[in-house]
């Protein structure tokens, strides 16, 4: 069932101008604007945002760990999560430290389908390799009680599918 909500909501989304972009057609620059504006989207002034040169460096030096798209509705972005990847010979480590979505967008739930996105496309990664899939969703505290529909809670405070 909660597939199959995922894929309805995701064609909801492309039906009413919804895109998927990856983040390779992205400068780190662009990353960095994309990101603080959905997170302030987000968050508002509860809680700061990295200053964009911390943002910039980060994702111009650490691109080759950056994994995901973000998500567009009518040519504007509406959702991104920052999602890190690192790679052994047996496992595949992805972490979702943080992300953000434009509130004028939530009535077509762009979080849970990049969410959705990425987790997937993750998986589909790992079974071509060969290689197991660990996914990690951040910590779990009561206010983010949905992250028990994507993954189990582990001793480590990380919420892993």
């Amino acid at each position: 069932k909660f597939g199959k909500n995922r894929r309805n909501e995701y064609q909801k989304f492309l039906r009413n101008g919804g895109s998927v972009k990856s983040l390779d057609e992205f400068s780190g620059d662009e990353l960095a604007q994309i990101y603080q504006s959905l997170f302030r989207s987000r968050f508002g002034d509860t809680l700061p945002c990295y200053p964009s040169d911390n943002l910039i460096d980060f994702f111009s030096h650490l691109r080759h760990l950056l994994y995901g798209c973000v998500l567009y509705v009518e040519n504007a972005p509406c959702a991104f999560d920052i999602v890190l990847k690192a790679e052994s010979r047996l496992n595949v480590y992805f972490d979702v430290p943080n992300g953000g979505v434009r509130k004028e967008c939530m009535n077509l739930s762009p979080g849970s389908i990049l969410m959705w996105l990425n987790v997937n496309n993750a998986k589909s990664y790992c079974q071509a390799k060969n290689k197991k899939f660990i996914f990690s969703i951040g910590a779990l505290r009561p206010e983010w009680e949905y992250k028990l529909r994507w993954a189990d809670p582990f001793f480590t405070g990380k919420s892993f599918c």
